[in-house]
């Protein structure tokens, strides 16, 4: 039952209790010598000054009860404070013992309240550091989820992204093609080739070789606005790594190559002449040097976009007849 009673209540309930014991006990002091010193009043008279000799033995007893209570007092509320005096003065020891006992219980309370304070300080701080704990748990569940969902997000873009770039791809790979099939189809045949050997007035006797004019058909959809054409010859065992082109010729403005293959419109080239030593005719003819002629032509397309041809032959001797055969060497036949 007590056990539900807060330590505050019983304390004033303590303390209310020793008030009125003391309050009781001082009035008790009060009417007990009031009621004596009235009593001694009456005995003696006002004006007795000599007492008779029947009386003297009792003289001292009364004498020692007039020395305890040394200051006079009423017995009316207005001689309460004296009253309180006189009893204080003559029980200092009950009353220092009653306070030293009043003063350790106090400070025990004291003690056991600061030690509760101590203790709920310490549930409270324990309770906040497993909040804190809780909360930084729930933060770092929740930073891992969004860093999570995040980094679904950017897979998901990333192949969104990734999907739409070979959308786009396989777009453009289509528009490339169906551009490609209605890009010109340029053809070059060769016209007018022949050996030869001359002397210069100042000079040896040397062997040249000359192509006449190359002829172009267009076999595309669309028309074709040439350019130029670059050309070059190569005498020895095999071709370089890359075309050597030392001719260049331009086109007349305005011709265009029409999509008809039966339109082959041409143009000479026999200003540029192979010259070589004297016996180079014969070592094409048996076979210990090849010949080879190759050219780039540069032109633009129906969209007015650029495009460069490249072409190769290597040339082929045999008695009293002699031809062009195309040689596939990829950078020497690169279209774009």
């Amino acid at each position: 039952m007590f056990k539900f009673v807060r330590p505050a209540f019983l304390l004033m309930f303590l303390l209310g209790v020793a008030s009125i014991a003391t309050f009781d006990t001082i009035l008790f002091y009060q009417a007990s010598n009031c009621s004596y010193q009235k009593q001694g009043d009456r005995t003696a008279g006002p004006n007795d000054k000599n007492p008779p000799l029947a009386q003297k033995p009792d003289d001292g007893g009364h004498e020692q009860k007039q020395k305890a209570v040394s200051e006079p007092f009423a017995c009316s509320i207005a001689g309460l404070p004296a009253a309180i005096r006189q009893f204080m003065n003559h029980n200092e020891g009950f009353f220092v013992g009653g306070f030293t006992f009043m003063l350790v219980f106090v400070t025990a309370w004291l003690v056991s309240a600061t030690l509760k304070l101590w203790k709920a300080g310490e549930d409270q701080r324990r309770s906040s550091e497993m909040i804190a704990e809780r909360q930084r748990r729930s933060s770092e569940r929740i930073a891992n989820r969004q860093l999570l969902s995040m980094r679904n997000a950017n897979q998901a873009t990333y192949a969104g992204v990734k999907a739409a770039q070979a959308s786009a791809d396989a777009a453009m790979l289509s528009a490339r093609a169906a551009i490609a099939l209605e890009l010109p189809i340029i053809r070059i045949a060769l016209h007018g080739f022949s050996f030869g050997s001359s002397q210069r007035p100042t000079d040896r006797q040397y062997e040249w070789c000359v192509l006449n004019a190359l002829r172009f058909s267009n076999l595309g959809r669309t028309k074709a606005f040439p350019i130029q054409i670059r050309c070059g010859w190569t005498v020895g065992e095999r071709l370089p790594d890359e075309p050597i082109y030392t001719f260049t010729k331009q086109f007349r403005i305005g011709l265009i190559f029409d999509p008809d293959p039966k339109i082959t419109p041409q143009l000479h080239v026999n200003e540029f002449v192979c010259e070589q030593p004297v016996g180079f005719h014969k070592s094409i003819r048996d076979d210990n040097q090849r010949l080879w002629f190759y050219c780039s032509l540069s032109y633009l397309d129906f969209m007015q976009n650029r495009h460069e041809a490249g072409f190769c032959w290597r040339r082929y001797e045999a008695a009293g007849t002699g031809d062009f055969i195309e040689d596939d060497k990829a950078s020497y036949n690169r279209k774009t």
